[in-house]
């Protein structure tokens, strides 16, 4: 596992970037994309855990708020948590993978 973390904006691809995943109040929403924002700037914090297919798997935490976005069913919305670096390498609640190939040069979470 790496000690270091990659700072990164999650962009919707279908709004040709216009959005980026944000965090306003305790709710994940789409917002019109600002780099500067830190509520839309999310770390990416690795883990030693990996996916069923070899991925490692990294929790991602939101730089204005130090909250994990965690996602929730397949219907419901993701939520928020705090984030405690000690106790959140082993929740796997709030672990996510990226896909191996890209497409477009996106990568799917």
């Amino acid at each position: 596992m790496s000690n270091q973390a990659t700072s990164l904006l999650i962009i919707n691809q279908a709004a040709n970037g216009n959005f980026g995943l944000s965090v306003h109040g305790t709710k994940v929403v789409l917002a019109p994309s600002d780099s500067r924002d830190p509520y839309q700037q999310w770390v990416k914090k690795e883990t030693s855990i990996k996916d069923r297919d070899g991925q490692p798997a990294f929790v991602l935490v939101n730089k204005g708020s130090n909250e994990a976005i965690k996602p929730d069913t397949p219907i419901a919305p993701m939520s928020l948590v705090p984030y405690d670096p000690v106790a959140s390498p082993n929740d796997t609640s709030i672990h996510w993978t990226e896909s191996v190939n890209a497409d477009q040069g996106f990568r799917y979470i």
